[in-house]
C-alpha cells in the first residue's frame, strides 16, 4: 500500500538479536552511561551488550572509521532499535520520493494525505497519535523517523488549506493540492492498488496525518 504522496507502511522486522523492547531500553541506558565513561573500546567490546548489538546491527561494519568507538556503538544501537519500527514509503522510488524526503528532513513537510480506501484494501490499521515509523528512501534505506501528532478523516471536498500548506510542497491553494493528489490517485500505478471499482469523488474520504521528525 502507498498512501499520502503516497505513504505505505510495512511490517517491521524482528530484532535479529531476539532482545525484547525492554531489554533494548535498558541497553540504550547502558550505552549512555558508557558515553560518560570513555573506557577503552576494546574492553567494552568484550561485553554481552556489544555482542548483542553486533548481531542486531551487522551494518556496524559499514560505519566509517572516523567515528569514535562511542559513536559506533551508540549509532549501531539506534539503528537496531529503528529496525523494529514499521516502514513508511512516500510515493514511489525516484525523484518525487527524494523531494518529499528532503522536505521532511528539513522540517518543511509536516503532513501527508491518504485515501481511506488505501487502508481498506491493504487491511492496515489507521494511524494514531504517537505512532512512529521509519521513512524509506529510494534505495530502500531507513533514513528518518517520524511521529504522528494528529489524525483526521474528512471528505475530499473538506480538506482545509492549513493541511495543504503543511504538506510543504508549495501548494498555494486547496485547488492546487487537490489537482496534484487527484492526478496521483488516478494514475495507473495507484489505481491498480485501489481497485478498478474505485472512483475518486468529492465524497471520497481522506486521512489527514500530521507528524514531526523524531530523528
Amino acid at each position: 500500500m502507498r498512501h499520502g504522496e503516497m505513504v505505505g507502511q510495512l511490517r517491521g522486522r524482528e530484532p535479529r538479536s531476539g532482545l525484547d523492547s525492554q531489554k533494548w531500553i535498558r541497553a540504550e541506558r547502558r550505552v549512555s552511561d558508557r558515553a560518560r565513561d570513555p573506557e577503552p573500546f576494546s574492553d567494552w567490546s568484550n561485553g554481552h551488550l556489544f555482542a548483542a548489538t553486533l548481531r542486531a546491527c551487522p551494518r556496524v561494519g559499514e560505519m566509517t572509521a572516523r567515528r569514535s568507538p562511542i559513536g559506533r556503538r551508540t549509532t549501531c544501537l539506534t539503528v537496531a532499535m529503528n529496525e523494529q519500527l514499521p516502514s513508511i514509503e512516500f510515493a514511489f522510488p525516484g525523484p518525487l520520493r527524494d523531494r518529499l524526503l528532503s522536505a521532511i528532513q528539513s522540517g518543511v513537510k509536516t503532513a501527508t494525505s491518504s485515501l481511506l480506501r488505501e487502508y481498506e484494501v491493504s487491511d492496515e490499521s489507521l494511524p494514531v497519535v504517537g505512532d512512529r515509523g521509519a521513512v524509506i528512501d529510494s534505495n530502500g534505506e531507513r533514513v528518518a523517523v517520524i511521529e504522528t501528532t494528529a489524525v483526521r478523516i474528512v471528505p475530499l471536498r473538506d480538506v482545509p488549506l492549513e493541511h495543504a500548506l503543511a504538506e510543504g510542497e508549495g501548494y498555494s491553494s486547496v485547488a492546487d493540492w487537490r489537482a496534484v493528489h487527484s492526478d496521483f490517485w488516478n494514475s495507473p500505478a495507484v489505481r491498480a492498488e485501489l481497485g478498478e471499482d474505485f472512483e475518486l469523488t468529492d465524497a471520497s474520504l481522506v486521512v489527514l496525518k500530521h507528524f514531526v521528525l523524531a530523528h
